[in-house]
């Protein structure tokens, strides 16, 4: 995942909550970056004092991405697992699944693997079931079951599991076309062209490198607020 697309989801997602929470976030954009470490810290342990379920889980969640783009992973996790618990007891399906795409991926950047392919499949049951009709896949929370997805997909990737990447990719490409999520469709579209040039299969990989351009400028955060769940 790129810091880009990190600062994207995180900052739809902030936006949506808590809109005046987000002191910390702004002093990372403005480049200050120590200042939002304090800034964010102080965040945490005031929603702590209030005691307020959702004032903390924000907090650590936004501890939690910091930590991310600074590549402290190790604290990424610490931080992650702590907004996790918290939104276990909210029992909030869309910041569970949130918080799991978030250990996920941590647990990756620091060569956890399996952990992280544990965490990416969780977030991915968690935002879909099978249709006992059809017998097929149904998503019900896109934001999460798109990232969780990619993630898990591009995890296959990097430890040789190449075909089984492949196809959680794809499904993600698809779903990004059919809902019309540019970013998505940017994000897995590169990650497939990587994946060809693997194969030797130059054609294809400009093909889809190109898809990754041509959606990367678009207005992101109207885009995806239709897949917002509040």
């Amino acid at each position: 995942m790129t810091r880009g697309i990190i600062l994207l989801f995180f900052l739809c997602l902030t936006n949506s909550v808590l809109g005046d929470s987000n002191k910390g976030v702004k002093l990372y954009e403005s480049g200050k970056i120590k200042e939002a470490e304090v800034q964010l810290l102080a965040d945490a342990r005031n929603s702590l004092k209030k005691k307020d379920l959702v004032r903390i889980w924000h907090s650590y969640t936004q501890l939690a991405w910091y930590y991310h783009m600074i590549s402290d992973y190790r604290k990424g996790v610490g931080f992650s697992l702590i907004a996790l618990r918290n939104a276990r007891l909210l029992k909030d399906k869309f910041k569970i699944g949130k918080s799991l795409n978030f250990v996920g991926w941590s647990y990756s950047q620091i060569g956890r693997y399996k952990l992280a392919e544990e965490f990416f499949k969780k977030a991915i049951y968690l935002s879909s079931y099978i249709d006992k009709d059809t017998g097929k896949e149904v998503v019900s929370i896109p934001m999460v079951w798109g990232l969780a997805s990619q993630e898990l997909g591009h995890l296959y990737i990097k430890i040789g599991k190449v075909f089984e990447g492949e196809k959680f990719l794809l499904k993600t490409f698809k779903l990004s076309k059919k809902l019309d999520i540019l970013q998505g469709i940017s994000e897995s579209g590169a990650y497939l062209a990587r994946l060809e040039l693997l194969k030797g299969n130059l054609g294809k990989a400009v093909q889809r490198q190109l898809l990754f351009h041509f959606n990367d400028n678009y207005n992101y955060p109207r885009k995806i607020s239709k897949m917002m769940p509040y």
